[in-house]
């Protein structure tokens, strides 16, 4: 058996059993770890023995499949995309940011947004403030100066 032929007997032993979202992330797995292995030094021959039979890698991804969904009281495609592409996100060591499950970019928009903002307030503050606080600067400013003068 070579690599696919691999692939497809885990795709069809999965098919129509667990998400296709599963599916494809298992046969991307799979055939990352097959070109990992053989990176290594190992032979195409000798990866897939050591993997072993595809059905029952298959059997395996199914029971864990079933054992995760009991846990929720109903399967959800999208949590289980969710679920999937945080441990694929953590696997690779790369937190992010995800605030409230925003993508990076609308983050750093909303961040932008927010700066602007600020800088908005504050500088509105200032000149507002500014009549009421340039007498009082000019008091001091010619307070000091005459005592500066009477010294």
């Amino acid at each position: 058996m070579d690599r696919i032929e691999f692939i497809k007997q885990l795709r069809i032993a999965l098919s129509g059993v667990v998400n296709h979202i599963v599916i494809e992330d298992n046969v991307r797995y799979y055939e990352d770890y097959i070109d990992m292995e053989m990176r290594k030094g190992k032979t195409e021959e000798q990866v897939l023995s050591e993997l072993g039979n595809p059905r029952l890698i298959a059997k395996t991804i199914i029971e864990t499949n079933k054992t995760a969904g009991s846990e929720t009281e109903e399967y959800s495609e999208n949590s289980t995309y969710e679920n999937n592409a945080e441990s694929r996100q953590s696997a690779r060591g790369n937190s992010g940011v995800h605030v409230f499950g925003l993508p990076l970019w609308l983050v750093g928009v909303l961040t932008v947004i927010l700066l602007f903002m600020l800088f908005t307030l504050v500088t509105t503050t200032l000149f507002a403030l500014l009549p009421y606080l340039l007498p009082i600067i000019l008091i001091f400013v010619v307070i000091r100066i005459i005592r500066r003068m009477m010294e």
